[in-house]
């Protein structure tokens, strides 16, 4: 009978607890929720693609960050070298600071 249901375990102790979101008078009326279903599902794939964009560009940041930290320990490596890489590595952090919105792809 309830809109959405929840339970919660705590695996350590055993207890267990749950709760039941109903819609009572005065809230939402079955028309406004399966309008706001309709609008989830037809926003679904949308919301796949940005986070997907999202996931991108956060691995590639801690990529990026990760290679920094690399270059940084490599006390083997010419300082010239080490400026190369890292001029390409801030490169790499500019664009994706200026370029939020860009697709996975880019």
């Amino acid at each position: 009978n309830g809109i959405l249901n929840v339970s919660a375990l705590e695996k350590a102790t055993g207890k267990a607890q749950s709760i039941t979101i109903t819609n009572e008078a005065g809230r939402l009326s079955q028309g406004d929720i399966d309008r706001m279903v309709g609008d989830a599902s037809k926003y679904e794939e949308e919301d796949r693609r940005a986070r997907e964009r999202v996931d991108a560009r956060s691995e590639l940041e801690n990529y990026a960050h990760t290679m920094m930290g690399h270059v940084n320990d490599m006390d083997n490596m010419p300082d010239s070298d080490k400026a190369t890489i890292m001029m390409e590595i801030e490169r790499i952090m500019e664009y994706v600071s200026v370029n939020a919105d860009a697709s996975k792809s880019d």
